[in-house]
């Protein structure tokens, strides 16, 4: 298997990062939080999922790790691979609540329905535990765990004898482990025991029977006296006798006594209703009180708005008489001048003539002239008259402008009197009083409304205070006997009533609430002893089937004893075989891992330990000058040398040389400059496939340069 590209979407820092890996070495070079970890991370995180960690697992949570913080839900990203010669593409989404994985056949674009299970076929046999013991190495994990020696044991068993990957020695060994110890934990002798002590305790029940069946008997006789006693309406019920109040049984007594308090609370509504009731006669009369005076206050709108209509036709007279007035003042004087000096001048002509006519006949005696002044004097008699008659004319004028300025008065005195009529000194207070008086009019329909509302709200409120009273009163009525009997007063309105009545009737519900404990005390026992009876008995019913039941139980169990013992005998001896087949397989094939692990350390080593050996714990020995020597003998730089050795050649060993993808994340932290390079040099020269190393030195690239080897250098700082 081959990875081709990395997509980064959406995780951890990464958006939208595309990574392309080569064959050979990829050198992911970034300084410190550049994200190395992070794409290691992804990786695994694409070929097995990320789930989301619980409890105190959650603490160190790789998912909340890398859990995008800005866009939490697209948590997601692709990766090519290559594996036996065909491309897929893995897509995954990691969000807890939409995750999923497709598989897509890049060149056919077909997706690929494969069970979480079957994607270890896909990847060459590659499980989780493999990748982390194997191909993945990270900086101080350079150690395997305790999985890869039961997938190493399998390799070889499957090697061995199958050559097949079907076989699973560690599970084979724990079925048969669990299978021992549930024969284990069957205990067939205490069954065994309990059985026949079971046996033993039907026979002495039989002559329980006869005694038990009485004693039902006289519980029944019991229980019959008791249930009368309780519901019955002819037992006395000593002094609180419900035939002797009136009520016929005890539950109907209880009734009413239960009942007080909704009583109470209707007696405070009806105390409520009749304040309220009071209340709303009290605002209805001021109400009223109101309608009255604002009816005694006024003289109507529809009389004052006649008055404003007289005075608009007063006021329209009055300029009417106004205007004529100013016309005839304005034309008249200047006609009456006009025509005062034609007159003098038509006048003064005849006078003239007559004058002249006069005195030249006298002078000259000429009849002419004298006809002339005769027509002068008969022309003067003629203006004479003229100016009677324009003296009539004036006189007629003058009169009738007289009665225009009377009528003019008789307006004003009429107005100012329709003014002081109503008390008002302008037109203007006038209008004001009507709209006052429309507007009054308007608040007594109002007023009118309401005082009708509160009449509604009256006799509704009465109606209710009927039908609470008459209530009340058949509640007390229940009582009157008893009242009197017990020196309590007749009902009334008031809290000293109800204070009585109530401490009456807590009295009398303790004392009824005492009695029925009492007899449901007695009733209750007389049940528990016929129940826990009729269940003895029924069980003594069914002691002969029983009987037979355990007979037969214990002939099975003491069988079943028999065949275990032998089934045991012969899961030990299968697990004891298991366990040396194992031995002698190591021993037989160990050979192969040995050789792989030497020649690794002693190409990464530079040929300092070539003969290193691994027993089948997977523990490491390397050869000294006497003796092997144990891994923790070593330094920290040798002992990670030996275990990069060691899971290069499990990977080649289980998996096939060069058939995965090898990723070291920072491995060489602890190695030296000189360790660093004869392990590039070992990678670079073995038969591995894909490399892929991460790295934040420097060091790495500048010994692959002096190597001069072809590489895929990838520069997260950039």
């Amino acid at each position: 298997m081959e990875i081709k590209e990395l997509r980064l979407n959406h995780f951890g820092k990464f958006h939208n990062k595309t990574i392309t890996l080569k064959s050979g070495i990829n050198l992911i070079y970034g300084e410190n939080e550049a994200g190395k970890s992070t794409i290691h991370t992804f990786i695994k995180g694409m070929l097995f999922g990320i789930e989301k960690q619980r409890g105190r697992a959650s603490k160190d949570d790789t998912y909340l790790k890398y859990q995008p913080w800005d866009t939490p839900g697209a948590y997601n990203g692709s990766m090519d691979i290559e594996a036996d010669g065909k491309a897929y593409r893995i897509l995954r989404n990691f969000d807890k609540n939409t995750k999923n994985c497709t598989i897509i056949d890049i060149n056919t674009g077909r997706e690929i329905n494969l069970k979480p299970e079957e994607l270890v076929e896909l990847y060459g046999g590659l499980t989780e535990s493999g990748y982390r013991n194997t191909i993945s190495v990270e900086q101080l994990r350079a150690k395997t765990d305790k999985e890869l020696v039961e997938e190493v044991r399998n390799y070889l068993a499957n090697l061995s004898m199958s050559k097949s990957n079907e076989v699973d020695v560690t599970r084979a060994q724990n079925i048969l482990k669990d299978k021992r110890k549930e024969l284990e934990n069957l205990q067939l002798d205490n069954k065994i025991k309990m059985i026949k002590e079971e046996l033993e305790e039907c026979i002495q029940k039989e002559d329980k029977i006869d005694e038990l069946t009485l004693q039902l008997k006289e519980l029944e006789q019991k229980e019959k006296l008791q249930f009368s006693k309780n519901e019955g309406t002819s037992q006395s019920f000593g002094a609180m006798n419900p035939e002797e109040k009136g009520f016929g049984s005890m539950v109907k007594y209880e009734e009413h006594l239960d009942y007080f308090p909704v009583i109470r609370e209707k007696y405070n509504s009806y105390c409520q209703d009749r304040n309220l009731k009071q209340s709303l006669k009290e605002k209805q009369n001021r109400l009223k009180e109101e309608q009255s005076n604002l009816l005694g206050s006024t003289k109507g709108s529809s009389y004052l708005l006649e008055q404003l209509k007289e005075l608009e036709n007063i006021n329209y007279n009055i300029v009417q008489y106004e205007e004529k007035k100013s016309t005839f003042t304005e034309d008249y004087w200047d006609k009456m001048k006009k025509e005062r000096m034609g007159n003098l001048f038509i006048g003064l002509i005849p006078v003239i003539a007559c004058i002249i006519g006069i005195l030249f006949f006298m002078k000259h005696k000429s009849p002419f002239l004298l006809a002339i002044a005769a027509i002068g004097a008969a022309a003067f008699i003629g203006f004479l008259y003229l100016v009677k008659q324009w003296k009539a004319k004036q006189h007629n004028t003058e009169e009738w402008y007289r009665i225009l300025e009377e009528n003019l008065k008789k307006l004003n005195s009429k107005r100012q009197s329709i003014l002081d009529r109503n008390h008002v000194a302008s037109e203007q207070e006038l209008k004001s009083q009507y709209e006052y008086h429309l507007k009054s009019e308007m608040s007594l329909g109002h007023l009118q409304n309401q005082i009708e509302d509160y009449e509604e709200q009256i006799m509704n409120t009465s109606n209710k205070i009927h039908i609470t009273e008459e209530e009340l009163i058949g509640y007390f009525s229940a009582f009157s006997n008893l009242y009197h009997k017990e020196g309590l007063p007749v009902f009334e309105a008031g809290n000293s009533s109800f204070s009585l009545l109530e401490e009456y009737i807590r009295n009398e519900k303790q004392s009824i609430a005492h009695l029925k404990d009492n007899r449901a005390k007695e009733y209750e026992e007389i049940k528990l002893k016929k129940e826990k009876i009729k269940w003895e008995l029924k069980a003594l019913e069914d002691n002969e089937e029983r009987l037979m039941q355990l007979t037969r139980q214990l002939q099975e169990a003491e069988e079943q004893a028999k065949n275990n013992e032998v089934e045991l005998s012969a899961i030990n001896l299968a697990i004891e075989t298991i366990e040396n087949l194992s031995v002698d397989i190591h021993d037989s094939f160990g050979w192969k891992l040995n050789e792989l692990v030497s020649k690794l350390a002693e190409s990464i080593t530079n040929g300092k330990y070539s003969n290193v050996k691994v027993d089948e714990k997977m523990n490491i020995k390397v050869e000294g000058q006497d003796n092997y020597i144990l891994l923790d003998k070593l330094s920290a730089g040798t002992i990670c040398q030996l275990y990069l050795a060691l899971r290069l050649a499990i990977s080649d060993l289980v998996y096939g040389k060069g058939a995965m993808p090898i990723l070291l994340d920072d491995c060489f932290a602890l190695y030296d400059d000189k360790r660093t390079k004869a392990a590039l040099e070992s990678l670079a020269q073995s038969e591995n496939g894909q490399i892929i190393l991460f790295t934040c030195h420097k060091r790495e690239k500048s010994f692959l340069d002096q190597m001069q080897v072809d590489y895929n250098y990838i520069n997260l700082n950039i």
